[in-house]
């Protein structure tokens, strides 16, 4: 019998601003001046009424109702720990972040979101979502917490990631 491992991870870039704001607009995450990069940090992909894996079993059993491509995320300064029954983060502070690249392969699938400096007030932020459409997908708390300065821009890199393990006899 094989088992299904499901897992998500994403970590946090700090970008040096483009001085250009059409060129801002458009320039891939991969062409900016880094400042730093964060560490891995998993994260929970719940498993509720479409939402998460629930998602993921309704697409596999036929029903299209809900689209599974990951679209958006989220960020927030709640410290309540994931649970499967997450339906949003505790204290959102900026939704709707758009989705920047998406590339994948047989078995992984990675997501890249970008939010100017502007639009993410300075702070520090320990709750991190991505969202498929209207649902949740997953959610995590950063560990360690995540804290932008005056003059940054912020990449983040969201990888998902399938594998298969053969298990009893």
């Amino acid at each position: 019998m094989e088992m299904l491992k499901v897992r998500g991870r994403y970590r946090f870039k700090k970008l040096r601003p483009i001085e250009d704001e059409a060129l801002d607009a458009i320039t891939p995450l991969e062409d900016r001046e880094v400042i730093s990069v964060g560490p891995w940090i998993h994260n929970l992909v719940v498993a509720g009424d479409y939402r998460g894996l629930g998602l993921i079993a309704a697409r596999m059993g036929g029903d299209t109702t809900h689209d599974i491509q990951i679209t958006t995320a989220s960020i927030g300064t709640g410290t309540t720990p994931p649970t499967d029954a997450d339906t949003d983060l505790e204290t959102e502070v900026l939704d709707d972040i758009p989705r920047a690249s998406q590339e994948h392969d047989e078995r992984s699938v990675m997501v890249g979101f970008f939010i100017p400096t502007a639009d993410l007030p300075n702070g520090t932020y320990n709750e991190f979502a991505v969202w498929c459409g209207t649902r949740l997908f997953a959610r995590s708390l950063m560990i360690p917490a995540f804290t932008k300065s005056t003059n940054e821009d912020v990449g983040i890199e969201y990888l998902f990631e399938l594998d298969n393990e053969l298990v009893g006899s």
